[in-house]
C-alpha cells in the first residue's frame, strides 16, 4: 500500500506508519515478525522519503537517555533511503552529526568513556547514511556544493569516515556517467521506491549534476590525493577508486596539473632512492622499509596514484606515464617493479590502441625478468601482448610472440605462490578465448595453433617446463571440448614421459591426463553407458549375496588389526553394511554389542585392580581393553548405513555409559559415534532430544572435546529450526559458551572445528529453506556478542 501511495503515503498512511513503529517495543515473545516489520517500514521509508518519514517517525536523538535513542531505525535508514534530498542530509544529518559530536567530546573530557564511545557510534550511524542519501538524489545540481564543502571538511578531520565517503562520491558519479552514456538502470529487481528515483533522471538532469560534481573536482581531488600520499594503507582501495571516478570527469587541466605533480614527486623519490641504494652500497642502508615515508614506500604510493588518474589522461599522458615505468620495471626492490608492472597492466587494459602503438617497446621490455613479486602484474601484461597477436593474420609475427612469451606463462603455472599461480591458470584460459573468439579475429584454426604451441613445450628440456605443459594441456582440454580429440591423441606420446623417471613429470602425467580421459574418452563413455538400471540393479544383487562372507572377513581382520591405513577397511564394511541383508548387518551388530560388553566389563575389574594398586590394562597393546572396546566403536561406525531406527536406537544406548568413561580414548570414540548416528538420522535429535541435552551438559574429556562439538552443532542446528524462541534460546545459550570457549582451545583440529562449527551454526539459522531466515541469524549473533560483556571483572 505503501509503495501505491507514494509521496502520498505521508497523508493517509501516517497514523499506520506510527502504529508500526510503536510494535517495535513489542517484546519478542510476543511478535516474532521483526523482519518483515523492517520491510514495512522500510517500504513506508522509500514512499515518503527520508524527510517526511523522520518526521514521522523520530531517531530521538536529543534524548539524554541513550536507551532511547531509535537507533532500529539506522539499518533500515540505510537500506531503503533513495530519491533523497542532499539539502536534508547538509542541513539536519550533518547538524545532528555535529552536535552528537559535541556531546561525545563532552563525556570523554567528564570520564564517561562508554558513554562516549556509544555517542560516536551513533555519530558513525548518521554518516553511514550519506551513501543512500546519494543514491538517486533529486537535488544533485542545486545542493552538492554545500555538502562537498562538508565532505573536504570530514575527510581532513574524521579519518573513520573516508570510506563512507568515497563510497557515496562513487555512487553519486558512477549513476549520473551510466545516464548521460544511455546505459539502462536494471529495474528487475528494483523496489518500487528505486524505479521512481530513477526515472526521474535524464541526460540532461545528470548531464548538469555531473557540471556541479566537476566544479568540486580540484578540491576533492587535492584533498584526497594529500590523504591517499600521507596515509600509509587505503583500506579497500576506497581513496583510490574515489580519486579514479573524480579523474574520470573533473577538467582536463585539473588532472593534468595533479598528474605532473605527482611525477615530480616520483622523479624526486627516485633520486632519493638511488642515493640511498649507493649508500646502502658503502654499508650505510638508510631506507627503512618499514617507515611508510621511506623512498620505497613513497614511490609505491605514487604508482598507485598514478594508476587511480588514468581514467582522465589523454593519450600524450599516458605516453608520458608509461615513460616513468620503464627504469622503475628494472629497479632492483621487488615493490617498485610490482607496482610499475601493475600501473602498466592497467593502461594495456583501458587503452586498445596502445599495444599497437608501443609494440616493440613493450616487446623489449617483456624480456626483461621480473622480480617474483611482480610476476602476477606481468602476467597480466603478457596476456594483452598475446591477445594482440591473436588478432593479426601475420602467421609469422603472431608464432614469433606467442613462442616468446608463452613458456613464462606456462611456467608460472609452477609458481609458488597461489596467487601468481592462479593467475597463470586464467591468463592461459583467458588467451585460448581471444584465439577463439570470432568477433575479433579469432577462429577455431588459432585456437588449435595455440594449443599447439602450449603441446610443444612438453618438448622442453627441463623437467619442470615438462611438468607445467601437461597442467596446461590438461586445463585447455577441460576449457575447450574443441580440443579433445587434439588432447586424447596425445596420450601415447604423453605415457611415454613416464619413462623419464622424473617425479615432477610424473606426478603431472598422472594428474594432468585425469581431465580429458574422465571428461571425453570415448572407452570411458563406452563402458558407462552400458549401464542402466536393470544391470546396476542385478550387480547389486550379486554383491549382497556375497556380502555376509566379505563382512565377516573383513570384521574380523579390522577387529584384529591395530591400524585401519587410511581408513579402508571401515569404508569398505560401510559399502557393504548398506547393501547387505539385514539379518547380516543386525547379526554383525548384536556381535560386536556384545563383544563391546563382555571389554566393558573387563575395563572395570582393570580399573578396580588398577584402583587397589595393579595396574594390568597395558594401552601400548593393540589387545588391551582400551583399545579392543575402541575398536568395536570404530566397527560400529562402519554398521551404521545398514541399521533401522530400532538398532540405531540401541547403539545410541550402548554410548550412554562410554561418553563418561574415565579413559579419554573411549569419550572420544562415543562421541565420534553419536556425531555420525545425528548427521545420518534427520529425525534423531528430534526423538531424543531431552537424552542428548543432558548427555551433552557432561564436561568430556579434551581428546574428546572436537567430536563433541560435531554434536552440538547438530543440536544448535536443530534448535535454528523450530519457532519456539524460549526452547531455542534455552538451546543456543546452555551450549553456544562451550562452543566460544573452543575457539581458544591448545589443540589446532579441536580449535579449528570449533570455528568451523560457530559458522555452521550461523548458516543454518539464516537457512530460509529449513526453518531459517535473517531475524533468526541476528538473534543468534546477539547470543554471541553477549559473551563480550565479561561475567568476572578478570
Amino acid at each position: 500500500m505503501f509503495d501505491k501511495l507514494g509521496e502520498d503515503a505521508s497523508y493517509f498512511m501516517r497514523k499506520t506508519l506510527e502504529d508500526l513503529s510503536d510494535m517495535k517495543d513489542l517484546p519478542d515473545e510476543d511478535f516474532p515478525y521483526t523482519k518483515q516489520l523492517h520491510e514495512c517500514v522500510g517500504s513506508a521509508l522509500g514512499a515518503m522519503g527520508p524527510e517526511t518519514f523522520l518526521n514521522i517517525v523520530r531517531l530521538n536523538l536529543e534524548a539524554s537517555d541513550l536507551s532511547e535513542v531509535n537507533v532500529w531505525l539506522f539499518p533500515i535508514l540505510k537500506q531503503y533511503t533513495v530519491g533523497g534530498r542532499l539539502s536534508f542530509f547538509t542541513e539536519y544529518i550533518s547538524r545532528m552529526i555535529e552536535t552528537m559530536s559535541q556531546k561525545a567530546q563532552q563525556l570523554k573530557l567528564q570520564g564517561l568513556t562508554s558513554a562516549s564511545r556509544s555517542v560516536d557510534s551513533l555519530v558513525y550511524s548518521l554518516w553511514a547514511m550519506l551513501p543512500s542519501f546519494c543514491n538517486y538524489p533529486v537535488d544533485t545540481a542545486e545542493s552538492f556544493a554545500d555538502l562537498g564543502r562538508i565532505l573536504c571538511g570530514a575527510l581532513q578531520s574524521q579519518a573513520e569516515t573516508r570510506g563512507i565517503i568515497c563510497a557515496s562520491l562513487n555512487i553519486l558519479i558512477q549513476q549520473n556517467k551510466e545516464v548521460v552514456e544511455g546505459k539502462e538502470v536494471p529495474v528487475s529487481d528494483a523496489s518500487p521506491a528505486m524505479v521512481r528515483a530513477s526515472g526521474r533522471y535524464n541526460s540532461d538532469i545528470a548531464a548538469a549534476n555531473l557540471k556541479v560534481l566537476r566544479s568540486c573536482a580540484p578540491k576533492l581531488l587535492d584533498v584526497l590525493s594529500r590523504i591517499f600520499h600521507e596515509s600509509s594503507k587505503d583500506d579497500g582501495g576506497s581513496l583510490q577508486s574515489a580519486i579514479g571516478n573524480l579523474a574520470s570527469i573533473a577538467e582536463k587541466k585539473t588532472v593534468s596539473k595533479l598528474l605532473f605533480k605527482t611525477l615530480r614527486e616520483l622523479l624526486e623519490a627516485t633520486k632519493t632512492a638511488i642515493a640511498q641504494d649507493e649508500s646502502s652500497a658503502s654499508g650505510m642502508d638508510v631506507d627503512n622499509t618499514a617507515d611508510k615515508n621511506s623512498s620505497s614506500n613513497l614511490r609505491a604510493r605514487l604508482f598507485d596514484l598514478l594508476v587511480s588518474l588514468l581514467p582522465g589522461l589523454d593519450g600524450q599522458e599516458v605516453d608520458t606515464v608509461f615513460s616513468s615505468l620503464k627504469p622503475a620495471m628494472q629497479d632492483p626492490k621487488g615493490k617498485i617493479q610490482k607496482k610499475a608492472y601493475k600501473v602498466l597492466s592497467v593502461i594495456l587494459k583501458s587503452s586498445d590502441g596502445f599495444v599497437s602503438k608501443h609494440l616493440e617497446e613493450l616487446l623489449e621490455l617483456m624480456h626483461n625478468i621480473c622480480h617474483v613479486s611482480a610476476k602476477r602484474h606481468k602476467l597480466d601484461c603478457l596476456y594483452f601482448l598475446l591477445a594482440h597477436a591473436s588478432k593479426t593474420d601475420d602467421l609469422k609475427a603472431r608464432k614469433d610472440i606467442v613462442s616468446s612469451f608463452l613458456p613464462e606463462v606456462i611456467l608460472a603455472l609452477k609458481e609458488v605462490n597461489k596467487k601468481t599461480r592462479s593467475r597463470a591458470y586464467d591468463v592461459l584460459v583467458q588467451i585460448g578465448h581471444a584465439y577463439a573468439d570470432e568477433e575479433n579475429g579469432g577462429d577455431n584454426e588459432k585456437l588449435h595453433g595455440y594449443f599447439n604451441l602450449v603441446v610443444g613445450c612438453l618438448a622442453g628440456e627441463k623437467p619442470q617446463m615438462i611438468s607445467a605443459a601437461v597442467k596446461g594441456v590438461a586445463r585447455l582440454t577441460y576449457e575447450f571440448s574443441d580440443l579433445i580429440a587434439s588432447a586424447y591423441n596425445l596420450l601415447p606420446s604423453t605415457f611415454l614421459l613416464l619413462q623419464r623417471r622424473n617425479k615432477e613429470i610424473t606426478k603431472e602425467v598422472v594428474e594432468g591426463k585425469e581431465v580429458p580421459v574422465s571428461d571425453a574418452s570415448p572407452a570411458m563413455v563406452r563402458a558407462s553407458g552400458r549401464y542402466n538400471s536393470d544391470i546396476a540393479a542385478a550387480n547389486l544383487k550379486v554383491l549382497r549375496s556375497c556380502a555376509p562372507k566379505l563382512l565377516d572377513v573383513l570384521s574380523r581382520i579390522f577387529h584384529e588389526s591395530s591400524k585401519d591405513d587410511g581408513g579402508s577397511l571401515q569404508s569398505a564394511i560401510g559399502s557393504l553394511a548398506s547393501i547387505a541383508e539385514k539379518k547380516t548387518v543386525s547379526k554383525l551388530l548384536f556381535k560386536t554389542l556384545r563383544e563391546l560388553l563382555e571389554a566393558t566389563k573387563t575395563a572395570i575389574a582393570q580399573d578396580e585392580s588398577s584402583a587397589s594398586g595393579m595396574d594390568v590394562d597395558n594401552i601400548a597393546d593393540k589387545n588391551s581393553s582400551s583399545n579392543l572396546r575402541a575398536r568395536l566403536f570404530d566397527l560400529l561406525v562402519s554398521l551404521l548405513p545398514g541399521l533401522d531406527g530400532q538398532e540405531v536406537d540401541t547403539v545410541f544406548s550402548s554410548l550412554k555409559p562410554a561418553m563418561q568413561d574415565p579413559k579419554g580414548k573411549i569419550q572420544k570414540k562415543a562421541y565420534k559415534v553419536l556425531s555420525v548416528i545425528l548427521k545420518s538420522s534427520d529425525g534423531f535429535v528430534s526423538k531424543h532430544l531431552e537424552e542428548l541435552l543432558e548427555l551433552m551438559h557432561n564436561i568430556c574429556h579434551v581428546s574428546a572435546k572436537r567430536h563433541k562439538l560435531d554434536c552440538l552443532y547438530f543440536l544448535l542446528a536443530h534448535a535454528s529450526k523450530t519457532d519456539d524462541l524460549k526452547a531455542r534460546k534455552d538451546i543456543v545459550s546452555s551450549f553456544l559458551p562451550e562452543v566460544i570457549l573452543a575457539l581458544k582451545e591448545v589443540n589446532k583440529k579441536t580449535r579449528s572445528r570449533a570455528y568451523d562449527v560457530l559458522v555452521q551454526i550461523g548458516h543454518a539459522y539464516a537457512d530460509e529453506e529449513n526453518g531459517g531466515d535473517n531475524e533468526k541469524l541476528h538473534g543468534y549473533f546477539n547470543l554471541i556478542v553477549c559473551h563480550l560483556i565479561p561475567s568476572h571483572p578478570e
